[in-house]
């Protein structure tokens, strides 16, 4: 069954007597109806399953679709594995016989992210759970579609702070605050990589106390006599006339200071050859106030262990001796004394015992600790590249025309790592280098398996395929890795934005300057040739909508533009549904000037294109209803009038 559709709508009448047409802006590239594609889902409130949405999308002249996927269970006759292969064969058919392409798949909107974070912090099974969700979209893709598809995944990674995103801006005086004094309240969480619970937060904020340690005006720690040192174990802290130690309330500057002086040392015993407490030399901030609190554990830890170790000998040589230290006791005084230092040999013994395992379990965390960032982006570029490697997979099987391809998507900020654009250019970019070291190393670090100085053990590597290139593996990476950028998510970033240095004198002009912004993370996205997927959508920019193009504040449109204007090839979707499934398609091709074909000849054999705003609700640019009647739409010559005017 073939659909009509706007694409190719009937002629105008009359075509020689036109009115005068309005005139257009420029459309840079192809914005054709075509071009631009809809997203429909399924559910009761949608329609019906993924056959019957799909089939009002065409029925309004839909040439690209974007099936967005529910979660399992949500309701009856939802979800990727409620549509068998029968089901799948058809909506696959219905599709190519109206030459409808279905151009991305979105996997479910629960599923948040691909690093394994769950509520307790991250997980192996968390991050399985997450992966198997998303290869149960690619396959569906493979199933329905015939590639140039896009299985899109919500990216929230980990939780960071709003205005850690300022290390974007560079010189721009950009600035977005989560709240007022976010940035000198900043948490800085810490994850135990062997467990993936997060087992401390930073707050900059709040002061801490650590000794003052002796430095040069290098910043050196220094010994005794004023020589640098090369060994933590050697650091010397400063006394008062007592011999009492000195300590100080650090603030977060203070903090900085102390990390660079760390980091020097550690770079020493590097170089010196000497064992280090880290597997890096270079640590946070953040690592640094864990580690000073987990070094003065480590401190009493050990250094009960030696007292009760001492102890333990003492009791042992005086056992050992004791004819000559009591000479005149009596037998029965020395048979107690004996069971005495016994206990005290015993006692000490399992005390020291207990301090030194203390001691040994906080410098083995000491080795495994480290930034939430730093273990999560691991976590997810690894999800992406298996994703990647199993999409390219699923097409070669299917032996589809085009690739099917793993597309993350720009979420809220709030939701964490990912929702920038320069984190989602990161991701993007790493992901595929993943890739790449995949295909081409027959061994990898193991995920959880650590080798006595805290490395990870080097395994077998699943997905090595010997004889690819590194070249060949590239090309297979970034065919398979892109970008889903999301116009409205990018506008939610207006609630946090600021500029340094600049009172805005209203709302307005604080969008116009946002929109700047936006306009610039734009050309970005596409230089850095990382787009594979566009959903086209509108807001107002303080919170979540669906608003059609051109609905909204932001400058969506001329993104758009821009986008083609620099060569953008991939796919366009709207997600627009806020005013109604037609308003999300129709409006959005109003807007962006989509032309429809009419093989209208006009004096000297002319052609033109319409455009929606010529047609849409409009009787095809005329001011008024046609005067005449043509084909199947004349009534039958059967009936005439009374007076047999011909009703033409």
């Amino acid at each position: 069954m073939e659909f009509a559709n706007y694409y190719s709508s009937p002629d105008p009448w009359n075509p020689e007597v036109r009115s005068p047409q309005p005139k257009q802006d420029k459309i840079e590239g192809d914005l054709s109806v075509a071009r631009v594609g809809t997203t429909v889902t399924e559910g009761q409130g949608a329609g019906g399953t993924f056959r019957e949405t799909l089939t009002n999308a065409m029925r309004l002249g839909a040439r690209r679709v974007e099936l967005a996927l529910q979660a399992a269970g949500a309701q009856p006759r939802v979800g990727v594995e409620s549509y068998g292969k029968q089901m799948r064969q058809d909506i696959r058919e219905l599709a190519k016989v109206n030459k409808v392409k279905i151009h991305s798949v979105h996997s479910p909107t629960q599923v948040g992210n691909i690093s394994g974070l769950g509520r307790n912090g991250f997980s192996d099974e968390q991050r399985e759970q997450e992966i198997n969700e998303v290869k149960k979209a690619i396959n569906f893709a493979a199933d329905v579609s015939e590639g140039g598809t896009s299985i899109v995944v919500h990216t929230g990674e980990y939780p960071r702070n709003i205005s850690d995103v300022n290390a974007y801006e560079g010189e721009t005086g950009y600035k977005f605050e989560g709240y007022p004094g976010e940035e000198e309240k900043k948490v800085f969480s810490l994850v135990d990589e062997r467990t993936g619970q997060v087992i401390k937060s930073i707050r900059k904020d709040i002061p801490m106390t650590i000794p003052k340690w002796k430095k040069n005006n290098k910043g050196e720690y220094v010994d005794e006599n004023g020589n640098p040192v090369s060994d933590i174990n050697d650091m010397v802290p400063e006394t008062d006339e007592d011999g009492a130690v000195k300590f100080k309330e650090a603030h977060w500057n203070d903090i900085e200071d102390e990390t660079r002086s760390y980091n020097m040392l550690l770079q020493r015993m590097k170089k010196e050859g000497k064992e280090i407490p880290f597997k890096k030399t270079h640590i946070s901030p953040a690592e640094y106030a864990y580690f000073s609190t987990l070094d003065a554990q480590e401190k009493s830890a050990q250094g009960w262990a030696d007292y009760h170790r001492s102890n333990a000998m003492q009791e042992k040589d005086r056992l050992e001796n004791i004819d000559k230290i009591y000479p005149h006791a009596t037998e029965e005084e020395k048979n107690k004394i004996r069971e005495r230092a016994k206990i005290s040999i015993k006692s000490s013994k399992e005390t020291a015992m207990g301090q030194e395992m203390q001691a040994r379990e906080i410098r083995n965390v000491k080795r495994h600790v480290i930034p939430v960032d730093e273990y999560a982006k691991e976590k997810s570029l690894r999800s992406l590249a298996e994703l990647g490697i199993f999409a390219y997979q699923e097409e070669k099987q299917k032996k589809l025309k085009e690739p099917l391809f793993i597309a993350p998507e720009n979420i809220f900020p709030e939701m964490g790592y990912g929702s920038h654009p320069a984190e989602l250019m990161e991701l993007v970019k790493q992901s595929r280098n993943k890739m790449v070291e995949l295909l081409t190393k027959p061994k990898i670090p193991a995920s959880s398996s650590f080798k006595k100085n805290g490395e990870r053990k080097l395994v077998d590597n699943p997905y090595y395929r010997p004889g690819l290139s590194e070249g060949q593996a590239r090309k297979l990476a970034k065919d398979h890795i892109k970008a889903t950028f999301d116009t409205q998510h990018l506008g939610m970033w207006f609630r946090y934005f600021d500029k340094q240095g600049k009172e805005f004198s209203s709302e307005q002009e604080r969008m116009e300057e946002f929109n700047k912004w936006y306009q610039d993370w734009v050309e970005k996205l596409q230089k850095e040739d990382v787009i594979g997927n566009v959903h086209m959508v509108d807001g107002i920019g303080r919170g979540h909508s669906h608003l059609p193009v051109g609905q909204g504040k932001h400058p969506v449109k001329t993104a758009i533009h821009k986008l083609m204007e620099m060569g953008y090839e991939g796919n366009i979707s709207s997600e627009g549904h806020g005013e109604g499934n037609v308003r999300q398609i129709v409006q959005s091709w109003n807007e962006l000037g989509s032309p429809i074909y009419g093989a209208e000849l006009g004096p000297g054999g002319a052609g033109r294109m319409d455009t929606w705003t010529n047609v849409h609700q409009s009787y095809f640019d005329k001011i008024q209803s046609p005067y005449f009647v043509v084909g199947n739409y004349a009534p039958s010559n059967d009936w005439k009038l009374w007076t047999e005017t011909p009703l033409e």
